[in-house]
């Protein structure tokens, strides 16, 4: 829980990060989109490290630490270099520790509780987090509206932040784990391998992954284009901006989480997945809304949108985290399928938001109307896998 309220901090400095790339460093659209693809497709480590966390149990804590020294301490650096590049490294940096403390934690909420308790407690978990974000962000937009530099410190004290949530995350109790080393199965270095590997195992993780991926196609094509629509076509100020991702996503996430906690404790991730992903529709077609209504109207559309992204994260958020443990057989496959998870976020990060680059000089509104297919496409798999399940 303390771990949560740290990354909730830090996560609402980091969520504007494009929006003072393109506002205060003017970052160009190309550059905005590599920044997008960092976290994703830094997911793609996440395999090599699950090896490393099956292969040396007893060694969990010590690599935490090493990571929250590789991956945290070296940000504190940021304000030798507060430009557009920097920025983009400090990502790259950043986004490579969470891709290892994934999995860690879903093997942590795995060994910890039972099946049965796992959403309700991520649930609320969820909710803490989400509730210090609120704070987070919107202190960092009236701050940013008052002085535009001071990302540079807000960025630094973040990254500080962070390495603290990352050694609080090392002590975390984890007893029920083997402590015998070099168990785990041999490694593949390939990718591609281990993917087809784990996805014969469990064909119906398989169509999971479909699904997920298609998702995150229509959630993807559009991260670049979110701040370029944002800031040069309908000139929102760093508080409006903070408070329709902040209050207005938040408020509903911190209610809806611990009731999709709930019902995904009572139902299957893919009965979730159908509606939430149908449901986040609703936010890149309230953008097109947005761009397209009078300017009295934007504001309002703007929020409508994030109140639809809201209410959808508040249950991609538990599926997306717990929806691998599903369709786990014992616990050493935890890692492993939560890696597969993260390096299939990876991949589609590579592929995507170069496709919603290109698509923003057809126009602006072309991401946003390929999301929508993607979204509607991911609830229809999602739809038939759980007639599969609940055969």
């Amino acid at each position: 829980m303390a771990q949560s309220v740290i990354e909730g901090l830090v996560y609402g400095f980091l969520i504007m990060s494009e929006v003072v790339l393109r506002r205060e460093l003017h970052a160009s659209k190309l550059l905005i989109t590599l920044f997008t693809m960092v976290m994703p497709v830094s997911a793609l480590s996440s395999l090599y490290f699950s090896h490393f966390i099956t292969k040396h149990p007893s060694k969990i804590r010590h690599l935490i630490i090493l990571a929250a020294l590789l991956t945290r301490l070296p940000l504190l650096l940021f304000p030798l270099m507060p430009t557009a590049y920097g920025m983009l490294l400090f990502a790259i940096v950043f986004y490579i520790g969470f891709s290892f403390i994934k999995p860690v934690q879903n093997l942590f909420m795995q060994a910890n509780y039972e099946k049965k308790e796992l959403g309700k407690i991520f649930g609320y978990m969820t909710s803490l987090n989400k509730i210090i974000f609120i704070v987070s962000i919107y202190s960092f937009g009236r701050m940013m509206d008052h002085d535009g530099s001071l990302y540079i410190i807000v960025f630094t004290v973040g990254a500080f932040l962070s390495f603290v949530s990352m050694i609080l995350t090392a002590f975390i109790p984890f007893d029920k784990w083997r402590e015998s080393e070099g168990q785990s199965r041999a490694f593949d270095p390939l990718i591609i391998p281990t993917l087809i590997r784990v996805f014969k195992k469990s064909p119906h993780y398989f169509i999971y992954e479909v699904a997920f991926f298609t998702y995150g196609a229509g959630f993807m094509v559009i991260l670049a284009a979110i701040p370029i629509l944002l800031v040069d076509h309908l000139h929102l100020s760093y508080s409006t901006i903070s408070t329709g991702r902040g209050f207005f996503t938040a408020i509903v996430i911190i209610f809806l989480t611990p009731l999709f906690g709930k019902w995904f404790d009572r139902s299957t991730p893919a009965f979730l997945g159908k509606i939430i992903f149908a449901v986040l529709a609703g936010y890149p077609l309230s953008m097109i809304v947005a761009y397209l209504v009078p300017g009295s109207l934007t504001i309002p559309a703007v929020y409508m949108a994030f109140v639809f992204f809201g209410i959808a994260m508040s249950g991609v958020t538990i599926i997306w985290n717990m929806g691998p443990l599903y369709f786990v057989k014992k616990e050493e496959d935890s890692a492993e399928m939560t890696s597969v998870h993260v390096t299939m976020t990876g991949m589609r990060g590579l592929i995507m938001p170069p496709i919603g680059f290109l698509l923003m000089y057809i126009h602006i509104l072309a991401p946003f109307i390929a999301s929508i297919i993607f979204l509607l496409a991911g609830a229809l798999i999602m739809a038939f896998l759980d007639k599969k399940l609940t055969r």
